[in-house]
């Protein structure tokens, strides 16, 4: 799939390289009006299905993506309606190549995220 987007969009490029000036001396200024409208076209498009996903767990988009094709979704609901089982991040079992399983206590443990 990512192969196909890249060669999409090189062709694309090239294709609009190609055609710029030829369209620039037939519609002269009216060549910036169209890329215009188009523009905004996409813009709304991409309001109204492309919903935002920052700080969303990828169950959370999952769950989000999965029922409707709006954007209007709130992740809110997104998260009422996932049916993801929760972790209990207090406590979790570790082995131990020696013996059994031990209880290692998580709060004395620092979690952070790098962007």
């Amino acid at each position: 799939a990512n192969s196909v987007t890249t060669g999409t969009n090189w062709i694309s490029n090239f294709v609009i390289t190609l055609t710029s000036p030829v369209l620039l001396q037939i519609a002269g200024w009216r060549l910036f009006l169209a890329f215009s409208i188009i523009m905004a076209a996409n813009l709304i498009l991409i309001y109204l299905f492309l919903p935002e996903t920052k700080n969303l767990t990828l169950e959370e988009m999952d769950a989000l993506f999965a029922s409707s094709v709006w954007a209007f979704r709130s992740a809110s609901s997104a998260r009422k309606d996932e049916n993801c089982h929760s972790v209990d991040t207090t406590t979790a079992a570790t082995t131990d190549t020696d013996g059994p399983i031990a209880e290692d206590s998580l709060d004395s443990y620092e979690m952070t995220a790098t962007v």
